[in-house]
């Protein structure tokens, strides 16, 4: 959801107007980097819960989406009778408290509001530490701003468009800049050093997000958390310039957030599908799932990092009927072991319209297969 890597999904009460400026400039100085001034609406929760249903229904349509719903759908990790788009949309709506929007410039803040959850007790325990909530979490969302100005949030966002884990790759690092400098502004306005580890709440008061599905509310939390800590390590590396740098040498895969020292240097391995279609059929493209994604689904059983920890690298296509569906999911794994792994975890989940092969370090998940593709499955590849 490329327009969403700019939302705010913490919760928030909006800064005072008179304040926005200012406290971009703080969030400037922090980041070392210029910021110019962008305009700023005040709207009510109504406003901006609509703002963001049409972002959402505008980002989450065509054949991407649909690929993207069949496949989560088929390894169980969303209710078969639910969309993308609306599940996003029941999650964010009352949630979203400010957005900076790369579209318009601009940054819309909601004014009033009921405080609940965790909202009300971090903003409790910011006031008794002399701070105000709403201003730490500003300064988040106006580095957006200053990354728009300096690398082009929208370029960016079409350099990835269509692939699902570089996607998500290039949220975690946006999201991660900014909570790093939020956290920076956060000690300062403390008068305490900033530790080198911060320890971050995974629960958000948000009673839908923290009971969503583990892909959705991990994806939705990751960029925040994991993606700090993937900023934070480069900033130990070589500070701000090190950050910068990656805009222009972007984190390639969800493995690479995962786990920050193999960025730049362990780049996932090519994967190719090369499949034909059932008469009938039309392809909806080909995406990348990727080590997070594969860690949600090792997760709903009970499994924790291990699953997903020697992912290379993976493919998928999904073909489309009036009626049904096909996929065809490539996977490469770092040695044979890791790849035995993850086949001996597969293979009792799937159902009988499944098929899985496993050969060295590569495993091939058939999903649906239709009866023509059982009798003769050589024969569309």
């Amino acid at each position: 959801m490329k327009k969403l890597l700019c939302l705010l999904i913490l919760p928030l009460l909006p800064a005072n107007a008179d304040l926005i400026d200012d406290l971009g400039r703080e969030a400037a100085r922090l980041r070392q980097l210029p910021y110019k001034k962008v305009p700023n609406k005040r709207v009510d929760q109504t406003y901006i819960g609509n703002y963001v249903g049409k972002l959402v229904d505008k980002e989450l349509r065509g054949a991407p989406t649909r690929r993207r719903e069949l496949f989560l759908k088929d390894l169980k990790l969303m209710k078969p009778g639910n969309s993308l788009a609306g599940t996003y949309k029941a999650l964010l709506k009352d949630q979203v408290r400010g957005l900076y929007d790369p579209d318009t410039k601009s940054y819309l803040v909601v004014k009033g509001g009921s405080a609940g959850g965790m909202e009300r007790m971090m903003t409790s325990m910011y006031a008794w530490m002399g701070l105000q909530f709403e201003n730490v979490l500003t300064v988040h969302e106006l580095d957006h701003a200053i990354q728009d100005q300096r690398f082009n949030l929208k370029k960016l966002q079409k350099s990835v468009e269509g692939h699902w884990d570089r996607e998500l790759a290039l949220q975690s690092l946006v999201e991660g800049d900014a909570s790093s400098v939020m956290t920076d502004y956060l000690f300062e306005q403390l008068g305490q050093p900033r530790p080198q580890t911060v320890d971050m709440p995974t629960a958000t008061g948000s009673p839908a997000l923290d009971s969503a599905p583990i892909f959705f509310r991990d994806g939705m939390i990751l960029p925040y958390l994991q993606g700090q800590v993937f900023v934070d390590a480069l900033r130990k590396r070589g500070g701000w310039p090190a950050v910068d740098k990656a805009y222009s040498q972007l984190p390639e895969s969800s493995e690479q957030i995962l786990h920050p020292k193999l960025y730049p240097r362990e780049k996932p391995l090519p994967v190719k599908v090369k499949l034909r279609g059932l008469p009938g059929f039309r392809s909806l493209g080909q995406d990348t799932a990727g080590e997070f994604l594969i860690r949600c689904w090792g997760r709903e059983h009970d499994l924790w990092r291990g699953l997903a920890a020697g992912w290379g690298g993976d493919r998928f296509e999904t073909w489309e009927s009036p009626t049904e569906h096909y996929t065809l999911w490539e996977t490469r794994w770092d040695s044979p072991k890791d790849a035995q792994e993850f086949a001996d975890f597969a293979r009792p989940l799937l159902t009988s319209n499944d098929n899985l092969v496993g050969q060295g370090n590569r495993v091939q998940v058939w999903l649906n297969i239709p009866k023509a593709l059982i009798q003769d499955p050589k024969k569309f590849l």
